[in-house]
């Protein structure tokens, strides 16, 4: 249900590149690789551990084109808000 809720959210941009950012495990990221809207996921964490995990559950979809999720590993040194803009920018 909360995956076909995303997707239709999603919808305008289908066909493009979709990066999930806090991907964790990447129930999300596979789930969306798997519906064929976009042309690549992009599975991101800026926790090391959780993006393993996310690629060993990746390798072991058999289901799954691996070369739509590629790995990336998130690395922010600082958030700033802009209240003006409704902006986040990593540093």
């Amino acid at each position: 249900m909360q995956t076909k809720l995303a997707q239709n959210f999603l919808q305008p941009a289908a066909g493009g590149v979709l990066l999930d950012v806090s991907c964790g495990s990447g129930l999300f990221s596979r789930r969306f690789a798997k519906s064929d809207l976009f042309s690549t996921v992009v599975a991101s964490d800026y926790s090391e551990n959780m993006l393993r995990q996310c690629y060993q559950f990746i390798k072991q979809d058999k289901d799954l084109d691996k070369a739509y999720v590629p790995c990336l590993l998130l690395v922010f040194f600082a958030f700033y808000f802009d209240e003006d803009k409704g902006a986040i920018t990593l540093y």
